[in-house]
């Protein structure tokens, strides 16, 4: 877990307490599933979600006060950013999430068609207790990455792309494969293919279309001859696994973010305090 984010995890543990002097002071396994333990902004967290939540901390084995917090309070990071994509209209759609999965394990070398092996993934791996949490789980992660980068907070990120070469084609057959291009933007955007597939299927770059597209990093301060200058903050805005089609020296790249470092430093601390102004938990539970 990153400096920033720990340090917010501990001072909403601290801030708690005083929280808790206005609220019902009720246990966890005094609730019914469906009462609310913590709301932020627009959001209410209810027991079982919670428990839910909790599942995938296996490494947990005593579910003390501290730890139930502790992992309620996660679940408050993650509605504070909620909160605020609801508000600048950021969302994420299921292709990104089905994108960024296969990426996932396709990284830490598990087949995600072996039920066997991806289960026992996730009942050895916190936070994870299934599929289902883990696409949850990465949905808050993505809707986070896609703010911070729509706050310019994603100096660097690693890209792959679906190559499309215009080099000796005549006017006719550059407007040909203009439209191969939307149409294969179209594809990717609605997840109607496989990550892992997409580059074999539809990329002209033989240096790349076996190891998922990878052509390096985008940044303001790092060349990539596939993304001119121009190009480069609309690429870092998109967020993680979002298409963006860019026109280079070489021919037409379908452009996706696949990984990013979380941010730090006074601007993360700063944008998270304000998000804790904004939003502040209401919690409804106490230990």
């Amino acid at each position: 877990m990153k400096k920033t984010i720990l340090f917010w995890m501990i001072l909403l543990m601290c801030n708690s307490v005083g929280l808790f002097a206005q609220t019902l002071h009720t246990t966890l396994e005094d609730l019914s599933d469906d009462a609310v333990v913590v709301e932020v902004g627009e959001y209410g967290v209810t027991a079982l979600e919670l428990k839910m939540y909790m599942a995938g901390y296996q490494s947990i084995k005593e579910w003390n006060g501290e730890n139930i917090l502790s992992v309620l309070n996660s679940m408050v990071l993650d509605l504070l950013f909620t909160n605020a994509c609801l508000e600048e209209k950021i969302t994420v759609k299921q292709s990104e999430v089905l994108y960024y999965t296969e990426y996932y394990f396709d990284k830490i070398g598990i087949d995600l068609n072996d039920e066997n092996k991806v289960q026992a993934y996730f009942d050895t791996t916190d936070p994870y207790a299934n599929m289902e949490d883990f696409l949850n789980k990465s949905t808050f992660f993505l809707l986070k990455m896609k703010y911070f980068a729509k706050k310019g907070l994603l100096p660097t990120t690693k890209v792959s792309h679906v190559f499309f070469s215009t080099k000796k084609k005549t006017a006719s057959e550059k407007k040909m494969i203009q439209n191969r291009v939307s149409q294969t933007f179209y594809d990717i955007e609605m997840g109607d293919v496989t990550f892992t597939d997409m580059f074999k299927l539809y990329s002209e770059d033989e240096n790349t279309k076996n190891s998922l597209g990878d052509i390096g990093s985008c940044s303001l301060k790092t060349k990539n001859e596939y993304i001119p200058k121009k190009k480069v903050k609309d690429v870092l805005e998109a967020g993680l696994f979002v298409p963006v089609i860019v026109e280079n020296s070489k021919g037409y790249s379908i452009v996706l973010n696949t990984t990013s470092q979380f941010p730090s430093g006074n601007e993360l601390d700063s944008l998270i305090q304000d998000l804790f102004k904004k939003f502040p938990p209401k919690y409804y539970i106490s230990f």
